[in-house]
């Protein structure tokens, strides 16, 4: 008889017995998915409420023969369970035919949304929007700000820096490079422009909100290392966190602080520095201690080939999570939880994942009380935006 067996059994008799009966967590569906097919979906929680926010882009249902096709980008914000979603998509993106790309949501630490992407109604540059309350529309923070395309856009926003954003930079040499919003129509970097030696590809940033550190891990794209750089308001600068935390190539990239330690961890598909066969064919986690990477949990714990890696912490214990497509089971959506005690990272839902198809653009969040969201795209819904929380 298998544990799960045993627990229903007794589940079963204390039901008889007129015990009150707590169900055991699992992923739970947060409202009903959109009914449009969305790309590029990205999550964030709102401060105040501890509700969740998506973004995403919008696939147009082409067979409708009297519709204009856009790929127009999207925003819906979770109310109640009897209101459900509310669209706030108004004045997202320009009517004009282009789709925005790489959309990225964040949320100021009153609740405000802010928006980033790469905008192809400017040449594929950076564009920043904001929801106001007042009006009920976006409006654009600026337009078009860099000198040429991004890619890899990433959006958070700290109490102190406002919004800031990080992403491959192609007007430097395809190196990464970090903006911020300072008021008005103005930006400033976030130190120098193009601060990775050589290009990077995979960029992945995560912001301390207790510091305003900032940290960026990324591909070196000539040698396909794994490497990272920290940023701190003391210094005003990137300084690369010691050599490559990658044996070989290292990609999918996904970095958070660890809130207790205040160091970064590293998720991405690849052998840890010192680690593995070099096949770099697996999810792998380290950590930064001050002085070196280090593994946590064994290198190359899940795939083979996983991608859109999302890690994230608990901000109550602490815990590691990481939500990521399963290869192993279908390409659906698979999240684990870091065990300390056995070393090892522990699903959290069945093995065979937890969506009805294969997940992509997948985001993990944490709400101030340690309540996981997640939300993906799920090609088994018809690649409609889904999002679940751990209850």
């Amino acid at each position: 008889m298998t544990h799960k067996t045993v627990a229903c059994v007794l589940v079963a008799v204390l039901a008889i017995w007129g015990c009150r009966v707590e169900a055991l967590p699992s992923w739970k569906s947060v409202g009903v998915p959109t009914f449009q097919a969305a790309i590029y979906t990205h999550l964030a929680i709102h401060p105040v409420t501890r509700t969740p926010l998506i973004v995403y882009r919008g696939i147009p249902n082409l067979t409708c023969i009297r519709c204009v096709p856009r790929y127009k980008a999207q925003c819906l914000y979770y109310t109640t369970p009897q209101t459900g979603w509310l669209d706030l998509s108004y004045g997202l993106d320009s009517p004009a035919p282009n789709s925005p790309e790489e959309t990225r949501i964040a949320l100021s630490p009153a609740g405000q949304p802010y928006v980033a992407f790469r905008d192809n109604d400017a040449d594929g540059k950076l564009s920043l929007t904001r929801w106001s309350e007042t009006t009920a529309v976006w409006s654009p923070v600026f337009t078009g700000v860099t000198s040429s395309t991004v890619s890899s856009v990433n959006l958070e926003i700290h109490p102190t820096l406002g919004p800031v954003m990080c992403f491959q930079d192609s007007s430097n040499g395809g190196k990464a490079s970090c903006l911020r919003y300072v008021g008005g129509n103005s930006t400033a970097y976030v130190g120098a422009p193009g601060f990775t030696p050589l290009a990077a590809d995979f960029v992945s940033m995560a912001v301390r909100s207790s510091s305003g550190e900032i940290v960026v891990a990324f591909q070196v794209v000539t040698t396909g290392l794994g490497s990272a750089m920290l940023w701190t308001p003391a210094t005003k600068q990137f300084k690369a966190l010691g050599g490559a935390f990658s044996k070989g190539e290292a990609s999918r990239i996904s970095t958070a602080f660890n809130p207790t330690t205040g160091r970064p961890w590293v998720a991405f598909l690849g052998d840890a520095v010192g680690h593995g066969t070099g096949t770099g064919k697996q999810v792998t986690v380290v950590r930064w201690t001050g002085s070196a990477w280090v593994l946590v949990g064994p290198n190359g714990f899940a795939g083979p080939d996983s991608q859109f890696h999302s890690l994230a912490f608990n901000p109550v214990d602490a815990s590691a999570w990481l939500a990521y497509q399963c290869t192993s089971a279908a390409r659906k959506l698979c999240v684990r939880r870091f065990d300390s005690a056995n070393n090892a990272w522990a699903l959290k839902g069945p093995a065979g994942g937890i969506s009805v198809g294969a997940a992509t653009y997948i985001t993990l969040k944490f709400t101030s009380n340690g309540v996981p969201y997640v939300a993906y795209s799920d090609a088994g819904q018809g690649g409609v935006a889904v999002v679940k929380k751990w209850l």
